[in-house]
Order: C-alpha cells, then sequence, then structure tokens
C-alpha cells in the first residue's frame, strides 16, 4: 500500500460520490433489492478507494476488479427488461476485454522489469540507462491505454457507451458517469 495525498483526495471524493448516489437513488431502488443494490454499490465503491492505495500490479488488477463485478450485477438488478439484459451484456463484456487488455499490459511489464511492484518498475526503467522510451515498452504501455480507455469510455474506446447508458437505471448510468472516471484518474 501507499499513502499519499492522491489516496485521501480519491477516498474523500469516493466517500462523497457514494454519499450522492445512496441519495439520489433513495426512492428508485424497490424495496426488495435495496439490500443487494447497496451492498454492490458499497463494494463497489471500496474497490475505487482501493484502487489508490495500490502499489503492485497483480493488487490493482484485483482491486480493479473489485470495482468492475459489483457494476455489472448493480447494471443488472435495477432493469430486467430486454434493453437492459443487452446494456449489460456489451459492458460485461467489453469489461472482460478491457480486462485481458489490462492483465497482458500488466504481464507485459512484469517481462520486462521482473517485478509487478510499481515502485521496482519505476527503478527498473530508470537504472536501465535506455534514453526515451524503449521499443519494448511500447507494446505493454498501449494495452495499458487501451484498457483504460475502455474504463473511461475515452475516445475511441466509447463506442458502447451509449447504449449502457440508455439500457440501464439512473443509478446505474450515475455510477458509470462518475466512478471509472474516479478510478482511470487514481
Amino acid at each position: 500500500f501507499q499513502i499519499d495525498g492522491l489516496v485521501w483526495f480519491t477516498r474523500g471524493l469516493t466517500v462523497a460520490v457514494g454519499i450522492v448516489l445512496l441519495l439520489l437513488s433513495w426512492n428508485q431502488i424497490p424495496d426488495n433489492q435495496a439490500a443487494e443494490t447497496h451492498g454492490c454499490l458499497l463494494i463497489t465503491l471500496a474497490g475505487v478507494s482501493l484502487v489508490s492505495v495500490m502499489n503492485d500490479l497483480v493488487y490493482l488488477f484485483l482491486a480493479l476488479e473489485l470495482v468492475s463485478i459489483p457494476t455489472y450485477v448493480l447494471m443488472y438488478l435495477s432493469r430486467k427488461d430486454a434493453v437492459a439484459q443487452e446494456a449489460v451484456t456489451k459492458y460485461f463484456l467489453l469489461s472482460v476485454f478491457s480486462s485481458a487488455l489490462l492483465l497482458f499490459g500488466f504481464s507485459y511489464l512484469y517481462g520486462v522489469t521482473g517485478s509487478t511492484h510499481l515502485q521496482a518498475i519505476q527503478s527498473g526503467l530508470q537504472s536501465s540507462g535506455l534514453s526515451g522510451v524503449p521499443v519494448v515498452l511500447v507494446v505493454p504501455t498501449l494495452l495499458i491505454i487501451a484498457a483504460l480507455g475502455f474504463r473511461l469510455s475515452a475516445v475511441p474506446f466509447h463506442f458502447y457507451a451509449p447504449d449502457v447508458f440508455q439500457g440501464t437505471s439512473f443509478l446505474g448510468a450515475a455510477l458509470l458517469a462518475v466512478v471509472p472516471k474516479i478510478v482511470g484518474v487514481a
């Protein structure tokens, strides 16, 4: 774990976003799904908080999945019509593809540096004495940027976002509009 100013800012922002999402969706959640919905929201927000403190690629990936998996469930709980099922399926498949790209990029980074610890990776790259960006780092950099681009819905990886936002509930759309952006920036 690494605790710094970014971690405290991200945690404060996560708690504030969680409170706002909870208050905005309070009357929109059916009583028979309130426990599952609030549980998934809490697990997602805990994952966001963990992403900001992780200092190892393996634990970072696990924290990212702790954000993603409850989000799929949360999106599916609120609406169960055909449009919602299509939106959740599209989001799930593209998130799995994004996770695979991220894991592949992390594995390349591990192969180049021999470590999954972020500070060891940084010192390994600095001690290599190569000027500029080594060619061997182009592939993992592109894979990680593409994976984070899908998570952030950044151009050109945003093509799935309109269908997903249209097919989910208010809480799901609000969650997808804010939480992946916090995770991607952290």
